[in-house]
């Protein structure tokens, strides 16, 4: 077996074998050892690269990528494989296809894969031309951590190759109001155009909890891409509560792109938007803090649903809690009794044999003895560990009560102060 096959069987003892018999740990035919450990169906293994590197491979050595970049787009990369690659001068800018810190992002490593690499002096955040690192985050977010790695890295939240990374995290999938929040904090802008995020946002439905972050960070509803975000809304069938938003937000519901929000409604049968903005042009500014109230209600009721959802999970986890304590507590007072009953028999009945069968009969006690107070002694410590997380729970419960209460004082103080800054 030469040494290419044996790096791509990662057969630890033949690779040795080929290193004693005087092949290269580099190049051999187009292919290299340390390249071939990664680009094969066998899972790498650690010792076999550190072997290779040992006797001389090169780290940076290029097939048709380099080593780091075939195992990232294999997924074959460990922390404990990318930190032997780095500690033997791995590079990390290079730029050709894809960097390694694009390659993470797009395969969806962990954040502590983004980290190592981030930490490297050569890696570059943001990419010359096309889609940075921060994009492909975006697009398949399974790691809010690695998002908040590369902004922190100085990504680009605005870095258009047409398409922003907001563009693309408002189209995902799957999308969380945490990310939301964190890319407007960060400076992302909604209102870019080639079709704004907040364009997008409608398009993939977002729900209102997240178009409202759209419209606090002063997303434009009458930025025209052939259509408006009010025109996109109504077309696509978007709920009562978000035409309300936008409208109570500052959409112009008169905009035209061959139609007004209100012929399409009445085309697609949606009588009732068709009512709202009927009310609207009747009295714009008095409609608008209708709306606005409305808004206002449905986040509170949504609020409300959801500590009530919360408080009744913890009811039904302390429920179950109890409802086990007991069956324990029933079972052991049922061996209890089941014991003191058996003791009683055996104290009552007249030994009819002598001898070698009262030694047997005594022997037996001791072991069921022995069972009952091993059985005891769990059931005790099992009675301990629940009571202990009831009083967890109990407690966890009164903490989060205390958050809610000020969180909502909090609340109400700054719409007291400010009625619009729900909205703006």
């Amino acid at each position: 077996m030469d040494i290419i096959k044996a790096a791509q069987d990662n057969d630890l003892n033949a690779v040795r074998q080929c290193l004693l018999a005087g092949e290269s740990p580099n190049k051999k035919g187009g292919n290299s050892p340390l390249y071939m450990v990664f680009f094969g169906f066998s899972t790498p293994n650690y010792e076999v690269i550190k072997l290779l590197i040992e006797n001389g491979a090169d780290v940076n050595s290029r097939v048709r990528e380099s080593v780091i970049q075939i195992a990232l787009k294999k997924n074959k990369i460990t922390p404990q494989i990318l930190q032997l690659l780095i500690d033997n001068g791995v590079k990390m800018n290079q730029t050709d296809k894809q960097t390694p810190l694009i390659m993470a992002c797009a395969n969806k490593y962990s954040s502590k894969i983004v980290e190592m690499i981030l930490s490297q002096k050569d890696t570059k955040v943001n990419a010359s031309d096309g889609w940075d690192a921060l994009h492909y985050a975006c697009q398949s977010p399974i790691d809010f951590t690695v998002i908040q790695l590369l902004v922190k890295a100085g990504a680009n939240v605005n870095a258009r190759t047409n398409l922003t990374p907001l563009h693309i995290y408002s189209f995902a999938s799957q999308n969380s109001i945490e990310v939301l929040k964190f890319l407007f904090i960060s400076g992302a802008n909604p209102n870019y155009n080639a079709g704004t995020p907040f364009h997008f946002a409608i398009k993939n439905k977002l729900d209102p909890e997240k178009i409202q972050e759209f419209l606090r960070a002063g997303a434009n509803s009458d930025i025209l891409d052939k259509s408006s975000v009010l025109h996109c809304a109504c077309d696509l069938g978007s709920s009562e509560i978000i035409i309300k938003m936008l409208l109570a937000g500052g959409a112009n519901p008169n905009l035209v792109n061959k139609k007004t929000p209100l012929q399409i409604c009445k085309d697609t049968g949606r009588d009732d938007l068709v009512q709202i903005f009927q009310d609207f042009a009747i009295n714009p500014n008095d409609t608008k803090m209708k709306y606005f109230s409305a808004v206002k209600m449905y986040f509170e009721q949504q609020e409300k649903n959801k500590s009530f959802s919360d408080h009744s999970q913890q009811e039904s986890e302390q429920e179950s809690e109890k409802s086990k304590r007991d069956s324990l507590f029933d079972l052991l007072s049922m061996a209890k009794k089941a014991k003191l009953q058996e003791n009683s028999n055996q104290t009552n009945e007249k030994p009819r044999l002598t001898g070698f069968f009262s030694q047997v009969k005594e022997n037996l006690q001791k072991k069921e003895e022995s069972k009952f107070n091993s059985f005891k002694s769990e059931l005790d410590d099992f009675k301990s560990e629940i009571n202990i997380k009831i009083q967890s729970l109990v407690e966890e419960n009164e903490r989060l009560r205390k958050d809610l209460t000020d969180l909502q004082k909090r609340m109400k103080r700054i719409e007291e102060a400010n009625p619009s800054l729900i909205l703006n």
